[in-house]
């Protein structure tokens, strides 16, 4: 199994450390295997298999992409423990994955799971900020971000737009996956408070303004910058919050007779206020962004 390599994380970043390494093997709850994000619902799907709507979204990422049979490098910037990346290097032969997080407990993990499904050799995973990745330029044939580019610093997330375009080829594909600020204009003052509450529990400083965000990626040499809003793709998976958040109570009072964590607790509220805040339509929205580095 290939070891990690680590950089400097900076200090603002301990809250997010905090949150995933402590929350750890309990967003099994979410996913068994282990993807910390949104699904993809098509039409013909089944909307009640949470998993296969998870996969959807990655492959809706590969698609994106294009990213043909060969040997190319893709970069999971915000990786969480590979899931993404480990079903990319199913799906695409010879394809490597150089997944980016901040968690040291995702990257120790991920590299064990990266190892029992035999893809060592194709995925390594970096303890780094995305936002000062440990690659050379030109480094890379592609990236992805699946709900992690929240976590970048500003409004238009300029410093992580600016070191995507650093570290990919010319000609490289950018996909950018996430829930987005649709306006700049100040919320109702009880608004803003479920707001800040939503995004201090899931240790976000703030969504990125779409507008903002994509005038960034023009602003540092992407092209063809295209929104696309998959709102109401995502909404059958948000119905599944409901359930994750009643497994946890079934499994830590009922099967193993512990009480709820604080940091369970605050997932859980999390979780909820992620179904609030989504209901604000008009606010926000949930977007795939792609662009080609010029």
């Amino acid at each position: 199994m290939q070891h990690h390599k680590k950089t400097s994380v900076p200090a603002n970043s301990e809250a997010i450390v905090r949150f995933y390494d402590r929350m750890g093997e309990d967003y099994r709850n979410w996913s068994p295997s282990l993807h910390i994000h949104f699904g993809y619902f098509r039409w013909g799907m089944n909307p009640f298999n949470l998993e296969s709507m998870l996969d959807r979204m990655t492959e809706e990422v590969m698609l994106r992409l294009k990213i043909a049979e060969g040997d190319q490098l893709i970069i999971d910037a915000g990786c969480g423990v590979g899931a993404s990346g480990r079903y990319m290097a199913r799906r695409i032969q010879r394809a490597r994955v150089h997944g980016v997080t901040i968690s040291p407990w995702q990257v120790a993990f991920g590299e064990k799971l990266n190892g029992e499904a035999g893809l060592s050799d194709r995925i390594t995973l970096f303890e780094a900020d995305f936002q000062a990745m440990p690659f050379p330029e030109n480094h890379a044939d592609a990236a992805f971000a699946i709900e992690s580019a929240c976590y970048a610093g500003g409004l238009d997330k300029s410093r992580l737009v600016g070191e995507l375009v650093r570290v990919l080829k010319p000609g490289g594909r950018l996909v950018v996956v996430d829930g987005f600020r649709k306006h700049g204009r100040p919320f109702s003052a009880f608004f803003e408070k479920i707001y800040r509450r939503y995004l201090a529990l899931w240790a976000v400083g703030d969504l990125a303004d779409l507008q903002l965000f994509k005038n960034a990626l023009k602003e540092h040499g992407f092209r063809d910058v295209r929104a696309e809003d998959i709102t109401w793709n995502v909404t059958p998976t948000g119905l599944h919050i409901p359930w994750t958040i009643l497994k946890i109570f079934i499994r830590q009072w009922v099967f193993q007779r512990k009480k709820i964590s604080p940091v369970q607790k605050n997932y859980m509220k999390a979780l909820a206020l992620t179904l609030v805040v989504g209901l604000w339509k008009k606010h926000f929205g949930y977007y795939i962004v792609t662009c080609v580095k010029k």
